[in-house]
């Protein structure tokens, strides 16, 4: 089976890591299910909590299906190791509106029990003593339990919002907690990792109650911050927020490597109102950044972590029993959030995982809008703005936050993209990863940034080995520097971080691949394409496209399509106008498609059927690639005898864009060089058109996509003069859309040069003949593509490859 080693080659799995990642689970699998429409096993989740078995060593799954549920949530200390699912915190909300007197009392959800997870569920009190109700404290979450863990939930009140316990331990990752005064407070020891922390109020943010035992502090860690946002509340007016006061005398908050907002006070911290607390406190930063990262200010009896110091603030180390005289633990705890998901229905773990740095050029923000309407296709990692040769601090900039509309554009219609697919991650969750990076000039690399930080820490993280997708919209200096990092302070874990790394680039828009990422990483023949086809959907598309190809592409088109009527995300998409009209690029007229050159980076991972993320030579919405160098793949050139240059492959350099300098009229053999995107542009502008629809349109409102399933298997080996059966028939489209069927060979895809018989060809099920006169090893791609007649008419497929023995 030479392709089958082939593309496992290139995607650097083993066919036991593609079995794991494949593996998913249903909603069947929890153990109760609660729907408010009584669709489930219980209708409230405190019926389905009372059903727990109590004191069980093995994990209890409840599953919440989305709703908003009303209750006073109690886990008793005898339901350990519980898990609450939602499949968005958006959607999945318990919340209650309790206040005043015991916490214990008025916390909306109060958790007793040991080994407690939640995922993707907000735990709300909508109490707000400003309204006018004197409610006082009115929080949202209570925990008493040990060894907890919340993974993309939201904890969403004001005053008190969250109570972390006494002598406890819990960690949360990619969660958002706002709130106003002292809203994370507490004597636990509790850590906060790329979470989101919302101030509505010139206020404190945390409050840790930690006593001195004897004189001495009982625990080594309190409150640890790490990666976090911490941001003002859009609607609030925040000008003066400090990250917390000693509410115990032996009170310890630290914050590492955290972007903090301007809302933050220049002391950073403050001292509890007559209470000697701070004079025995312990709080500290660490390379925080952000506008309200100045440490000049800061009260003097705050710290600043030096490297060695900081080194000590891990989840091992945090969590480890030894670490605190206040209580006995039992035993060090090491939070592997990986292992709790596994217990998630909702979940599957088959996404590819990208991560993208753009340069916020135009033609990125447009891509922008495309890559948020399909974020339920990947895990994303990070988005992280990075510098180019076009566009560099000063020069034609679109400013650090160029992004943040686009995202808040989203967070306004997700949550209609949730009716069409749950796993649209929230707005908050990709606003905690969305960094900036190395921007300063063009090819700046020397920094440590936000950005290049965070593309580290993801490749470093051991928890999760899926392979990464980094796109680099514009340069690729931000990357370099992550990966400079690594080198410098990981050297023994390169070889791990290369395996999991896949790049797409497109064009080498600064020189730090030649410069740096090829000479010191080159030797882990880490995946790499580097596209240039990409001008087929960039600004001088009208120059070489077919005639039937820009249709979809006119403003007419667009308009009907996407620009109008389709919500605040799509209203920021950038089309042609009268005042932007560029005549070099081409004769445009309003509404015109303006470009989207970033795209094929993500387009090549969108899961469509056509098996593209198996090998660059077999080609998808991304368009097709050929190697050229150990595993570096670019553009196939038709010129037999054309070389390819041994250094960069960019706007000076890539066939591509040569060719259209010369300004050959009708360029047949430039159009025909694009064909590899260009040919799919009917399904993928549908596909858009489908996506812009489902902002603003309910289920039911909008057209799918067929989901194609073929019943023979995908890998043939078959000798010469062989007929092979295919059958479709089990293909089914989620709206029962009438659907239509093509199978037709891939023809540039495959290594057999020849036409093949297809029989049947327009029907579910379909018959393909080997030639005979094909050699041993050769291949063939026969795509499966069905249509269905929704409003747009929507495509998916698969792919057979066909290796004649």
């Amino acid at each position: 089976m030479t392709h089958l080693k082939r593309k496992l080659a290139w995607i650097g799995l083993s066919v036991f890591a593609l079995l794991g990642i494949l593996m998913g689970f249903t909603a069947e699998a929890a153990d109760f299910v609660v729907a408010a429409d009584g669709s489930g096993d219980f209708r409230k989740v405190q019926d389905a909590i009372d059903a727990v078995p109590k004191n069980q060593s093995i994990r209890t799954t409840i599953f919440i299906q989305p709703g908003t549920y009303k209750e006073k949530i109690r886990v008793p200390s005898d339901a350990i190791n519980l898990s609450l699912l939602g499949e968005s915190s958006e959607t999945t909300i318990l919340t209650f509106n309790n206040y005043g007197g015991k916490t214990s009392d008025y916390a909306s959800t109060r958790v007793m029990a040991d080994g407690f997870y939640a995922e993707n569920v907000t735990f709300q009190n909508t109490i707000d003593s400003r309204s006018g109700i004197d409610g006082g404290q009115a929080a949202a979450l209570r925990m008493d339990g040990d060894r907890s863990v919340f993974f993309q939930c939201r904890i969403m009140g004001f005053q008190d919002t969250y109570y972390t316990g006494g002598n406890n331990r819990s960690y949360h990752k990619d969660c958002r907690i706002e709130g106003t005064t002292d809203f994370i407070y507490g004597d636990g020891i509790a850590m906060f990792e790329a979470c989101t922390i919302v101030c509505r109020k010139n206020s404190t943010i945390t409050a840790h109650s930690q006593k001195l035992k004897n004189g001495k502090h009982v625990n080594q860690f309190g409150y640890v911050f790490q990666n976090c946002k911490i941001e003002k509340h859009a609607d609030e007016d925040v000008t003066r927020a400090a990250l917390g006061r000693p509410w115990g005398n032996a009170a310890r908050v630290v914050f590492l490597n955290c972007d903090l907002g301007s809302h933050i006070r220049a002391e950073g911290w403050s001292p509890w109102k007559g209470r000697p607390n701070h004079q025995t406190a312990y709080y500290a930063e660490y390379k925080n950044h952000g506008p309200g990262s100045q440490s000049d200010n800061r009260l003097p009896w705050t710290h600043q972590l030096t490297d060695e110091e900081a080194a000590e603030y891990t989840k091992e180390n945090i969590f480890k029993a030894r670490n605190t005289t206040a209580v006995n633990f039992d035993g060090d705890w090491i939070p592997k959030i990986e292992l709790l998901r596994d217990s998630n229905p909702s979940k599957s773990s088959d996404k590819p995982r990208v991560i993208v740095t753009s340069d916020g050029e135009i033609d990125d923000e447009c891509s922008m809008v495309r890559f948020l309407l399909y974020a339920n296709q990947w895990d994303i990692e990070g988005i992280v703005t990075s510098s180019s040769q076009y566009h560099w601090h000063g020069h034609k900039w679109a400013g650090d936050d160029w992004v943040q509309p686009y995202l808040k554009a989203y967070a306004a219609v997700h949550p209609n993209l949730i009716q069409h697919d749950s796993g649209y991650p929230t707005a908050d969750f990709l606003q905690a990863r969305t960094f900036l990076g190395n921007v300063k000039t063009e090819g700046e690399m020397d920094e440590i940034t936000p950005g290049s930080q965070h593309i580290a820490r993801v490749l470093l993280d051991e928890s999760d080995d899926r392979p990464i997708w980094i796109q680099a919209w514009g340069g690729t200096n931000t990357i370099a520097r992550a990966l400079k990092t690594i080198e410098d302070d990981h050297p023994d874990k390169m070889a791990y971080v290369a395996q999991k790394l896949r790049f797409f680039f497109i064009w080498e828009q600064d020189s730090t691949y030649q410069s740096y990422i090829r000479p010191h990483w080159g030797k882990y023949n880490i995946p790499t394409i580097i596209s240039d086809q990409f001008i087929a959907i960039f600004y001088h598309w009208k120059k070489y496209l077919p005639a039937e190809q820009q249709t979809y592409f006119a403003g007419q088109w667009m308009k009907q399509n996407v620009l109008a009527d389709h919500g605040p995300l799509c209203s920021l998409y950038q089309s042609h106008t009268t005042a932007n009209r560029d005549s070099d690029e081409g004769n445009f007229v309003d509404g015109d498609f303006r470009s989207e050159g970033d795209s094929p980076a993500f387009l090549h991972t969108i899961p469509t059927g056509l098996r593209s993320l198996e090998s660059p030579d077999w080609g998808g919405w991304g368009g097709r690639y050929t190697r050229v160098r150990d595993n570096t793949w670019l553009d196939p050139v038709a010129d037999p005898t054309y070389e390819y240059p041994a250094g960069r492959w960019y706007g000076d350099s890539a066939w591509g864009r040569v060719r259209l300098r010369q300004a050959i009229p009708d360029d047949r053999e430039l159009t025909q060089y694009l064909k590899p995107i260009w040919r799919w542009t009917a399904a993928m502008q549908n596909d858009f058109a489908a996506r812009a629809d489902w902002c603003v349109e309910p289920f039911d409102g909008a057209n799918h996509p067929p989901v194609v399933t073929l019943t023979n298997p995908l890998d043939f080996q078959a000798p010469p003069g062989t007929t092979i059966p295919m059958n479709a028939e089990e293909t089914v489209d989620p709206d029962n859309d009438l659907l239509t069927y093509r199978w037709w060979q891939y023809q540039e895809a495959g290594t057999y040069g020849g036409a093949v018989e297809i029989q049947n060809a327009g029907t579910p099920m379909a018959s393909v003949v080997v030639p005979d006169q094909g050699k041993q090893g050769q291949t063939i791609h026969v795509i499966c593509e069905v249509t269905d007649n929704g409003t747009p008419a929507l495509s998916r497929y698969q792919r057979v490859v066909i290796e004649i023995q």
